[in-house]
């Protein structure tokens, strides 16, 4: 009797095991990946730094997420500057690069050459929120070496979107705050 059966129940066995694979409503699974797919940003960072005329970053400990400011400095004075997110000017921009995988190293201040770049990142654009910078005096130099100073950003209620619509809001505030003004 269960030989009549068994090619049912093989048919059966197949279809539930390629089914628990499918993401979706119908069960776990693989999460997609690639441009549109993936997890959104965690916003849990543990490092980061700055660099350039106004470049601020902070990563988390695996090297799969990064969040960034970064600006025109010319046009960030020194003291408190506030940006509204929703229409910040055009050479400021806040956004999470998120990669599909842990990194070896992040392209961020480091003079990476292209032959050790790994995976390009899916990039979630603040779309609203307050952005804080903070720019504090020049740190004394030596003559003819780069003019260093400190920056500080703080995001609060920011809400950050990805290329495929998704949208993400920080549930806390984020800072950076780093030495800038020096190239990699």
């Amino acid at each position: 009797m269960w030989r009549s059966q068994f090619p049912s129940l093989l048919v059966s066995l197949v279809i539930g095991i390629v089914g628990c694979d499918r993401p979706g409503k119908t069960g776990a699974g693989p999460q997609p990946t690639g441009q549109t797919g993936g997890a959104g940003p965690s916003f849990v960072y543990d490092d980061g730094g700055g660099c350039m005329y106004l470049f601020l970053f902070r990563n988390n400990k695996e090297l799969s997420e990064a969040l960034v400011v970064s600006a025109d400095a010319t046009g960030i004075k020194e003291g408190v500057n506030t940006f509204d997110l929703v229409a910040p000017p055009k050479n400021l921009s806040v956004q999470v690069n998120l990669y599909p995988r842990p990194q070896r190293r992040l392209r961020l201040c480091a003079a990476v050459p292209p032959e050790e770049w790994e995976d390009e990142p899916v990039v979630w654009k603040a779309i609203s929120g307050r952005l804080t910078i903070e720019r504090f005096p020049l740190d004394p130099q030596p003559k003819g070496q780069a003019r260093t100073f400190r920056a500080k950003a703080t995001i609060e209620g920011a809400v950050f979107r990805a290329p495929d619509g998704r949208e993400a809001k920080t549930p806390h505030t984020l800072v950076l705050d780093g030495t800038v003004g020096w190239n990699p």
